[in-house]
């Protein structure tokens, strides 16, 4: 009577989720998601309930994927939590995020480090990322100018509203209307990244670096806790996977031990060739640690013993306007090895997921192609590439 009493309650904790469990040691399986506690989850696995503890679980990912329509504006966190908001309001020490059928959620300015306006364009992305590396004292404004030139302003961000940024420039108040703006980068020393032990990604697109997982009030409902002390209920149904720390290295945290970048334009002798890379070449997207790898690259990236497979998302990145296919592969070993994975792309289409089982190789390798079309704008979006123990 009472274990049928624990699983009632469970249930109404969490509210069932059918999930993929892939666990550290031993074979994946499928699963109902119950409840979760401080020290792990309850799943219902065969008609039988299971405790798994967290340090025995490499990630949980949803067996039916949720369409989330795009959100553009993205609220970036000091602790490395990205968040899509339908609207960002601020006064005084605090800011209101609206989430997407979440409840909002209160932050202290001072843990704020990005407010984007606006989804990344092609014709303003490099600008925007210089900026983003760019540490400054002061908050800044950054200002589009027609459609390709982003230009900042450095001051104190007073307020925002639906409408409108209250910035103090000199002195002088500036009322800058958000229609007109990119986004704002709020100034301050880069703290160190605290390390999460879980990292919660739901169906916007947003991602949260968690401390713990906590069950909620209502049923269906967790509550989130990051490291920074910030905690929010979040709906179980909007959540796509959960992977922990401890099984999981993004690429966008590891060093290529090759990159070689072929440009289909003529470099002139004159500019050497690691400039010429750093200008055109393969880069991270600082808001959203994805590859940004453009046609005619090859990377080949160093894994770790004990990592089993890869996995990402690719497309031409959805900012690039010109151009028509371009074709990405994946080897193992080295670059002459037969391709393991290989997808052509095309301009507009969607995202195509990669699963590669690494086995005992030590290396991965990553080819961009122009596709035969000749087209020097091809840019392909590596999302969220990363090794799984």
């Amino acid at each position: 009577m009472v274990n049928i009493l624990l699983l009632l309650a469970s249930v109404l904790i969490a509210g069932e989720l059918a999930v993929t469990v892939r666990p550290v040691d031993g074979p994946v399986f499928d699963a109902q998601w119950l409840a979760v506690d401080t020290d792990g989850v309850e799943l219902l696995v065969d008609g039988r309930q299971q405790s798994v503890p967290w340090d025995q679980l490499q990630s949980l990912s949803r067996q039916q994927p949720a369409a989330g329509i795009p959100i553009a504006t993205r609220v970036f966190l000091r602790d490395g939590s990205q968040l899509p908001v339908d609207q960002v309001t601020l006064s005084g020490e605090f800011a209101n995020l609206k989430l997407r059928r979440q409840a909002s959620l209160q932050v202290p300015v001072r843990q704020l480090a990005i407010i984007r306006f606006r989804s990344p364009a092609a014709r303003v992305q490099q600008q925007w990322e210089a900026l983003v590396k760019q540490q400054a004292d002061e908050d800044r404004l950054v200002i589009l100018r027609g459609t390709d030139t982003l230009d900042s302003a450095g001051g104190i961000i007073q307020t925002v509203s639906a409408e409108q940024v209250v910035f103090d420039l000199g002195g002088s108040p500036v009322e800058a209307p958000i229609n007109r703006l990119e986004g704002l980068l709020f100034g301050g020393p880069e703290p160190p990244q605290p390390q999460s032990s879980l990292r919660l990604h739901d169906i916007f697109g947003g991602t949260w670096l968690v401390d713990r997982l906590l069950p909620g009030e209502q049923a269906g409902a967790l509550i989130v806790e990051t490291r920074s002390g910030l905690q929010h209920p979040l709906s179980i149904d909007l959540i796509e996977r959960i992977e922990l720390a401890s099984g999981v290295v993004y690429l966008s945290s590891l060093e290529p031990v090759e990159h070689t970048f072929q440009p289909y334009i003529s470099i002139p002798a004159a500019i050497p060739t690691d400039l010429a890379k750093q200008w055109l070449g393969m880069h991270i997207d600082p808001s959203t640690g994805d590859l940004m790898v453009p046609s005619r690259s090859l990377l080949t990236y160093r894994v770790e013993p004990g990592f089993s497979r890869f996995v990402s998302r690719v497309q031409i990145d959805p900012s690039v306007r010109l151009g028509g296919r371009a074709i990405a592969r994946f080897r193992l070993g080295t670059p002459q090895a037969e391709p393991v994975w290989e997808s052509e792309l095309t301009l507009g289409g969607a995202a195509t997921d990669v699963e590669i089982m690494i086995g005992d190789t030590s290396r991965l390798i990553l080819e961009v192609d122009f596709g035969g079309d000749s087209d020097i704008g091809d840019v392909v979006r590596v999302a969220a590439p990363r090794f799984l123990k």
